[in-house]
């Protein structure tokens, strides 16, 4: 299946609509949306069907992915038109907060991932050339780099007790002061 990467206007009241929203909440008139098969080409009538050629599961997942992989633009997708991320092979996963509900990741073949963000009415969908999932800390670094900073800085200033610590304990241990290294009499 292949979508317009710009979205659609309703045709009854040019009211802006999510991917496979249907019908238009502003006029509530019924929107179609033509959709064809990533695989064969052959024109599925609604997203959450099986392709009725090759019997492709989840085209329209599928024709969010394809239209990523075209644009690389994030879209947005009317939640209702859509089977749950989670049955379309999609991992439960965390993501920086945007106000999303949750959020849900599926690793690509080539490397990167695609990264679902849901809300209340609609799914946020884009492409993440380094996955969260097979990189995290590449992840990390690449789109959440203060994240990434503070996480460091975090271990660091950890690591930096840590030591503290047990040079404290192998002292008392050795019966050296701690505050002038000599050896108590």
């Amino acid at each position: 299946m292949t979508a317009d990467q710009s979205g659609q206007r309703c045709p009854h009241c040019d009211e802006r609509l999510y991917y496979f929203q249907s019908p238009c909440p502003a006029c509530e008139h019924r929107v179609g949306w033509e959709s064809r098969c990533v695989r064969c080409g052959a024109t599925v009538k609604d997203p959450r069907e099986h392709c009725p050629n090759c019997d492709l599961p989840q085209p329209g997942w599928r024709a969010i992915e394809h239209a990523l992989s075209t644009t690389g633009e994030t879209i947005r997708v009317a939640k209702d038109a859509l089977d749950r991320p989670m049955k379309a092979g999609y991992y439960r996963h965390i993501g920086s907060v945007k106000g999303q509900w949750a959020d849900y990741r599926r690793p690509l073949k080539g490397g990167g991932e695609i990264h679902v963000r849901s809300f209340g009415d609609h799914y946020e969908v884009h492409l993440d050339s380094v996955g969260a999932l097979d990189s995290p800390g590449k992840h990390a670094v690449w789109y959440a780099p203060r994240v990434a900073a503070d996480g460091g800085i975090q271990v660091i200033e950890t690591v930096t007790k840590a030591l503290s610590y047990s040079n404290q304990v192998v002292n008392r241990i050795l019966g050296k002061s701690e505050n002038t290294g000599s050896e108590k009499p």
